[in-house]
């Protein structure tokens, strides 16, 4: 008869077993700043020996996943890692990895895969059951902050904030106006972790008189007094995009200039402690039809194509300079690559982000994604992931991720 082997206890004697299937990723943990070293066999009467302090010390320079997994080793190290010594101790070390999150649309499940930037893998993240069932569209993600939307155009939008490590949530108050916002950004204050939500624009639509309205106004939530703050209307001669980045404390916003021959393309800038948004456009090169602003590094950059023939004709990189004003191309995605994008997506779009010298670009369908090397001014392929299907319609969307336990919602 064959003898079960006994579960290792933690010194509080609490049952430390895990199951693999009730953790909600891979249990093929990475050791240290995430290096995507084997597993080192850990021997349970030398551990369960060492002194609480030492033992949160080596927790706190566990990544991502095997940080939640540690959270369900037992009560003591679920509490200690919220705990304010713990937190200080996160922070505190520099070689943290990012990672880059995949957000595939399977249905009715909201679920995301992780690319860790140091180990260079792609790794299983929990699922987000924990959030409401409605829950179905990621809107954005900032200082280690996800937000959400639910509601069907032209109808209100509900939003909803989270953080993906404490699976702690929050339900925005309702916005002033029943319509369903263009602009939607999040910003996260570093040194408070307060956060506020920036809201602008509405597609034109019949009322129930028969008349056009079209909602300009901005509307700002801030987490601290948990209410929504009506703040500066949006240029009525521009159209606003949907495509927004946070830089240098301005909103860069891209927009169609209304109204003219030349359909102008560009951005204009909201200064979020004013309130006010600006007139001035800072209009991309003529030819281009189509862009998506991000913030690199500190750097306002757009992600901009040309057309032909209702094809996607070139993608080229951009950079808005702070002195002159103009836009600087810094590179053109090469044929070959373009060729293969263009069939990946399908005649679909694709989402841009950016996080340091790394831009993104994630087709809506085949679950990949092109990375731009600001630094290094070249262009690769992600690896694919392995952790979907390949098979399945997708419709992903990409957002730099930097994880945070300081995060409240």
């Amino acid at each position: 008869m064959r003898k079960e082997s006994p579960k290792k206890k933690s010194r509080q004697g609490r049952d430390t077993s895990t199951k693999s299937e009730d953790l909600g990723f891979d249990v093929e943990a990475e050791v240290a700043c995430g290096d995507g070293s084997e597993n080192v066999a850990m021997e349970a009467s030398i551990w369960s020996a060492l002194p609480e302090d030492l033992t949160d010390r080596i927790l706190a320079w566990l990544p991502l996943p095997s940080l939640f997994q540690a959270r369900t080793v037992c009560k003591r190290w679920n509490a200690n890692i919220f705990s304010r010594v713990f937190l200080e101790m996160y922070s505190g070390i520099i070689c943290r990895s990012s990672y880059f999150l995949l957000f595939p649309s399977i249905g009715e499940h909201l679920v995301c895969s992780a690319y860790n930037t140091g180990s260079k893998k792609w790794q299983s993240m929990p699922p987000l059951s924990f959030l409401p069932s409605q829950v179905k569209f990621v809107e954005g993600a900032a200082g280690g902050l996800l937000f959400f939307s639910v509601g069907v155009q032209l109808k209100p939008v509900k939003l909803f904030v989270c953080n993906l490590l404490t699976k702690s949530w929050r339900e925005l108050p309702d916005m002033a106006h029943k319509r369903t916002p263009i602009v939607r950004h999040m910003v996260v204050d570093e040194a408070t972790k307060a956060y506020k939500i920036i809201v602008a624009g509405n597609a034109e639509f019949i009322s129930n008189r028969g008349q056009y309205n079209r909602f300009l106004n901005t509307e700002v939530y801030d987490s601290v007094s948990n209410l929504w703050t009506e703040a500066g209307r949006l240029p009525a001669r521009f159209d606003p995009n949907w495509s927004s980045a946070y830089c240098n404390e301005k909103l860069y916003c891209v927009v169609n200039e209304a109204d003219t021959l030349n359909r102008r393309l560009g951005v204009i800038t909201y200064d979020l402690k004013q309130g006010l948004w600006s007139d001035a456009l800072e209009e991309l090169p003529e030819g281009f039809s189509l862009a998506q602003v991000v913030d690199c590094g500190g750097h306002v950059m757009m992600v901009a194509e040309r057309y032909k023939n209702g094809n996607v004709k070139s993608i080229h990189i951009l950079r808005l300079e702070s002195s002159s004003h103009e836009w600087t191309e810094l590179s053109k995605l090469p044929r070959k690559m373009l060729m293969e994008f263009r069939r990946i997506c399908d005649e679909e779009s694709y989402s841009c982000a950016a996080h340091k010298e790394h831009v993104y670009l994630t087709s809506f369908r085949g679950l990949q994604v092109l990375v731009y090397n600001v630094v290094q001014s070249s262009w690769e392929w992600l690896p694919k992931c392995p952790i979907f299907d390949a098979q399945i319609d997708y419709r992903a969307v990409g957002f730099p991720f930097a994880p945070s336990l300081h995060a409240s919602i």
